[in-house]
């Protein structure tokens, strides 16, 4: 198995450590142009930098397919390492300078789901431009499932939702805590009475997951009424849940900042559920490979102090 404890063997003098910034960039942006406009490459320079890293791995790295450049299973094996060691050779040569957010042109990648994205993303985008003018913001979607593993493959910095973390290799702390409550239009005869278990049970629900699964944690409780949830369609994105409810007789159980937020807009009665208070955290998670880089704490304490006005 190759990894980076295997090149400290090598003779460094024949390696160019600038290979490992293409490497980690095209593990980021996953096409050989962005990675180029990134590092500041011409794509043909970038695509040298990669046969010669291919030379240097005796693998291919990285697969051309549709969707880009897929990384191949010793890429994904070696990229938090490569990480690892590039942010570590920043802290050597800026060990007698601090990192100063107001100067940096870094790219910072933030995995969110899309509920804490509309909760925290607008204050957040206000605070770098504030703290941080030159630098980059980059969210990518994620979910509890996919969140980890960007992690594990340094494709995020941090990942910001319902995350679990891997307690052998991630830290976390909890940002906000929140609760589930129901959302149906104003014309549904639900809408004027509070919800009985039977009344929520027999409703036809829109099902909201962002991995696919048709179940909810609530179908539990329900389950332990002997009732189930009648569960008539299902969607990917919280966001999308008012649209559809407002145009139905549906309901959907949604987090409490979005129906608090959407109701008067799109016509929407908000509903305590029949059951003792929900509640769940919105967590930040990271790799504990990145708690002592200057940049990555500057990151973590600025999302916290959004979410601390939440």
């Amino acid at each position: 198995m190759l990894s980076i404890s295997n090149m400290r063997r090598m003779n460094l003098r024949s390696v160019d450590l600038n290979l490992l910034v293409v490497f980690d960039s095209l593990m980021q942006e996953g096409r050989v142009s962005r990675t180029a406009d990134r590092i500041g490459m011409s794509q043909p320079a970038v695509s040298h930098a990669l046969n010669r890293l291919r030379g240097h791995f005796n693998d291919p790295l990285f697969v051309r397919t549709p969707q880009g450049m897929k990384p191949t299973s010793l890429a994904l094996e070696i990229a938090l390492d490569v990480r690892s060691a590039l942010e570590q050779i920043d802290t050597v040569f800026d060990r007698n300078n601090d990192f100063r957010p107001e100067e940096t042109q870094r790219t910072f990648t933030v995995g969110m789901s899309d509920y804490s994205g509309f909760v925290l993303l607008p204050s957040l985008l206000r605070a770098f431009q504030e703290k941080s003018p030159d630098s980059v913001l980059l969210v990518r979607g994620i979910n509890r499932n996919t969140g980890p593993i960007l992690l594990d493959t340094a494709e995020i910095d941090i990942a910001i939702g319902l995350i679990t973390p891997r307690e052998d290799r991630h830290n976390a702390c909890n940002l906000f805590n929140e609760r589930w409550v129901a959302i149906c239009c104003e014309t549904n005869p639900l809408a004027s009475e509070p919800l009985t278990l039977e009344s929520f049970a027999s409703a036809s629900h829109l099902n909201v997951s962002t991995h696919g699964e048709m179940t909810h944690h609530l179908d539990q409780l329900l389950s332990d009424h002997a009732l189930r949830r009648r569960v008539v369609a299902s969607i990917p994105h919280f966001l999308l849940a008012p649209l559809v409810i407002r145009q139905s007789r549906m309901i959907a159980t949604v987090a409490s900042r979005l129906a608090a937020h959407q109701a008067e807009a799109h016509g929407l009665r908000t509903k305590d559920l029949p059951f003792p208070e929900i509640d769940f955290n919105i967590a930040m998670v990271w790799h504990h490979q990145t708690n002592k880089h200057a940049a990555h704490r500057w990151l973590r304490s600025v999302v916290l102090e959004v979410a601390s006005s939440v």
